[in-house]
């Protein structure tokens, strides 16, 4: 009887909720300094909650929420490729700077290496210049709700990021006799990782790996009425535009080329074999 009357209580404050007509949140006129995107980490062998014991190597751990997860449903908003420059962690460590990949720095850097964009050192060789690319996401639970965050692709992450790009931009849906190109935030993916040998040293790590969230693009496509659908184009939108940006300071802790982003995923230098 009492969970009936709890049940009726929780219908109301919904009814409630439901009727709200104010247009004032308390969240007007957000801009960039105040929505900072937290990072999700594929956690290693050595990183600090594995050595700890309070994770596994292959895990995601959220360094603002503080939580950990054997795999990630996401919709995919947005990308951003930078270029950042770390002190290495022998060195004390660090964020330096992120630079735009078309900045004269980043050109001169690649020139200097070769043409290469891998292993390239800056600062007399005192810091490490890794390209990366950032996908902004919201990461789905259980529930329906979703969260922002940002998983960052760099090194030997590379590889299974341009998959991933190729199979989403190469999505299409047929109206009538017009054949357009799906967002991509079109479809749910499902973020695991996988055990690789690097070819380097012959050591064992975790990558991460990134498929549809179904048996088939269609079977996980959203309906563009969607409420998800549209919480991602709205979240796509605040990245173009600016207003959301990847929280760097909670990046604190990667410092070459592969390494986990920083806060729970920080490693030792070395002993990451990318």
């Amino acid at each position: 009887m009492a969970s009936k009357e709890v049940a009726k209580k929780e219908d109301a404050a919904l009814a409630a909720w439901g009727s709200y007509a104010g247009d004032a949140t308390g969240f007007e006129d957000t801009d960039k300094s105040e929505l900072a995107i937290p990072f999700i980490n594929l956690l290693q062998s050595n990183s600090e909650l594995v050595e700890a014991g309070d994770a596994k190597a292959g895990q995601f751990f959220n360094n603002v929420m503080e939580n950990v997860a054997d795999e990630l449903t996401i919709i995919p908003c947005a990308r951003q490729r930078v270029f950042v420059e770390w002190v290495p962690v022998d060195d004390g460590g660090g964020l330096v700077a992120v630079h735009d990949p078309d900045s004269e720095f980043v050109q001169d850097a690649v020139r200097a290496n070769d043409g290469s964009t891998r292993d390239i050192k800056v600062a007399d060789g005192k810091h490490d210049l890794v390209e990366t690319i950032y996908v902004y996401s919201l990461v789905l639970n259980e529930e329906g709700d979703y969260e922002r965050a940002v998983i960052s692709f760099s090194s030997s992450k590379l590889k299974p990021y341009r998959q991933f790009y190729t199979k989403a931009s190469s999505q299409m849906v047929r109206v009538g006799d017009r054949k357009f190109q799906l967002p991509m935030w079109a479809h749910r993916w499902k973020v695991t990782s996988t055990e690789e040998v690097s070819k380097r040293n012959g050591k064992k790590f975790k990558n991460l790996a990134l498929r549809f969230d179904g048996k088939s693009a269609k079977e996980c496509r959203f309906n563009p009425n969607d409420e998800l659908f549209q919480a991602a184009e709205d979240f796509h939108d605040m990245v173009v535009g600016g207003v959301a940006k990847a929280d760097l300071s909670t990046a604190d802790g990667m410092s070459e080329a592969g390494v986990g982003e920083g806060g729970g995923g920080a490693t030792k230098e070395g002993d990451i074999p990318f």
